[in-house]
């Protein structure tokens, strides 16, 4: 896997080149409307991988 920082999202990119996973540190998550937590929201779904070769996303390993 391969694993990729998105400077215009601010979020971090794991991939295998079919599937992403994204890492969203310092999520900010409301709770009982008054509380905020900050937490790390992991979503995944699929990609071709062509995507990566945008300016915006910048190979770490």
């Amino acid at each position: 896997m391969k694993l990729y920082y998105d400077n215009k999202k601010r979020n971090f990119v794991y991939s295998d080149g079919k599937n992403k996973y994204i890492i969203h540190p310092n999520y900010k998550l409301k709770i009982r409307r008054n509380t905020k937590t900050k937490v790390n929201f992991l979503t995944a779904s699929r990609t071709d991988g062509i995507e990566f070769n945008q300016d915006n996303y910048i190979e770490i390993g």
